[in-house]
């Protein structure tokens, strides 16, 4: 990968704000841009009811659907190969019941707040039993009011080549 231009905060990883497709390490995560980025068209986001998981479907293992709701983020969906990492499935969960999540959730405050996609590269340090590298591509949504309503995002668990590139 590209040495970030922009790094924010190294602390559960590196995250990255300014970024480029180019960047990605994952497949997963250039597909996911690729089929958000098309349906957003001229908005800032995709709007929620453009995306269909269905779409996706040879990456559902690797996706999550967060959605806000007041100022709690709910996990609405969690792949298979991510919810494996955890002692149990978070699917239902609220983030900030995870333990650990407080830098994630502050991440997708800015997210929503500046309807802004981010990238993070990082052991996946929410996990309890599953330390193993991972690329995640968080693009948010938006509702029929063009407001962020939620995020779409994206997993891509990385060999250590991987994370040399």
């Amino acid at each position: 990968m590209n040495a970030p231009r922009k790094n924010l905060d190294i602390i559960g990883g590196v995250e990255i704000w300014d970024f480029s497709p180019d960047d990605f390490l994952g497949e997963a995560s250039k597909d996911c841009w690729d089929y958000w980025h098309n349906r957003r068209g001229g908005n800032q986001a995709a709007l929620e009811k453009d995306i269909d998981l269905l779409d996706l479907a040879h990456h559902l293992p690797c996706l999550a659907v967060l959605e806000w709701v007041d100022t709690k983020l709910l996990i609405k969906f969690c792949g298979t190969r991510i919810a494996g990492s955890f002692d149990n499935d978070p699917t239902g969960l609220y983030l900030d019941e995870i333990p650990n999540s407080e830098i994630s959730m502050n991440r997708h405050v800015r997210s929503r707040d500046q309807v802004l996609p981010f990238v993070i590269h990082s052991p996946f340090y929410l996990a309890r039993k599953d330390f193993q590298d991972y690329e995640s591509l968080n693009l948010p949504l938006l509702d029929e009011h063009h407001k962020v309503c939620g995020s779409l995002v994206c997993f891509t668990f990385l060999t250590r080549a991987d994370m040399q590139r």
